[in-house]
Parts: structure tokens; sequence; C-alpha cells
């Protein structure tokens, strides 16, 4: 089994009896990488990585309630603050 001494030491030897061939080889991924790149595409927003999930679709469904349900908390601190500033 090798060790990794054993590797690079290989590896070592390699560059120093084949370096054309190394450049070569770091030129062609470079490329390789470069093409790649430019035919990433990428669109704006989260849409496609919430929509269809379960638990998109429950806060979508549980939405009006919530907004309800704040409102209803407005009116009642509302509410709350006028009994306490009453004196009796």
């Amino acid at each position: 089994m090798s060790t990794v001494e054993d590797i690079l030491d290989r590896l070592g030897t390699l560059i120093v009896r084949y370096p054309g061939l190394i450049i070569l080889l770091f030129l062609t991924l470079t490329g390789v990488f470069a093409v790649g790149l430019v035919n990433v595409e990428a669109e704006e927003g989260t849409e496609e990585f919430a929509e269809g999930v379960d638990a998109y679709d429950a806060g979508e469904n549980i939405a009006p309630m919530l907004e309800y349900l704040e409102k209803k908390i407005d009116d009642l601190s509302v509410f709350a603050g006028r009994a306490r500033n009453i004196n009796p």
C-alpha cells in the first residue's frame, strides 16, 4: 500500500520528467472548466426551490389566517391600551 510520501515522490518525478505534459494537462483542465463555467445558467429568486414543497404550501395556506390574527391582535392591543389609560 502506498503512503502519501510515495505518491508525492512519484508525482514529483513525473513533474520533473514531463513538465510539458503537466502544463498541457493543466491548460486542458482549465479550458474544460472555463467552457463549463460559460454554460452555467441561473435564474433569479427562490421560487424554483420553494414551490411544490409541503412546507411552502402549508405557509401559503395559513398566510391569510395569520394576517387576520395579526389584525385582531393589533385591535386588542389598542383596546388594552385604552383600558389602562382609564383612571377610576
